[in-house]
């Protein structure tokens, strides 16, 4: 089943329908239909069917003080200047609480602008899609 509307990357590799009856459901790019289509269980994710190069996500120091982080190397490592998958306190965009205006998730994020305020003059990884077009 092809799916028209916005969409959303929710951080594991997964590109989700973010409206109509089927929100929140996985899909992903058809080029031989030149579609965002529908993807059912066991099926490859967006990211598992189009990347073709990706970057293993190290462990990082504010988790564990044993994993390297991101600088530095791993007999090296630089403390405090580790790369972290969330939004620390002291960030500007830190708000305690905080859900994702997409998902509905706890995020501890603010967002300073919504995502779908740029995305008509902003690209992404994938085809910019654009609703009626």
């Amino acid at each position: 089943m092809e799916y028209t509307g916005r969409m959303y990357c929710d951080g594991n590799g997964n590109l989700l329908a973010s409206e109509g009856e089927h929100a929140d459901e996985p899909i992903a790019y058809d080029p031989e239909r030149d579609a965002f289509v529908f993807i059912g269980p066991g099926e490859p994710s967006h990211n598992e069917r189009h990347h073709k190069q990706f970057a293993d996500m190290v462990g990082t120091q504010d988790v564990d003080p044993d994993l390297p982080g991101y600088a530095g190397t791993a007999d090296d490592p630089v403390e405090g200047a580790e790369h972290h998958f969330g939004v620390l306190p002291d960030d500007p965009h830190y708000e305690e609480g905080a859900v994702s205006p997409l998902s509905g998730k706890l995020t501890n994020t603010r967002l300073k602008q919504l995502p779908d305020k740029v995305a008509a003059s902003t690209g992404g990884h994938t085809h910019q899609h654009k609703v009626g077009a």
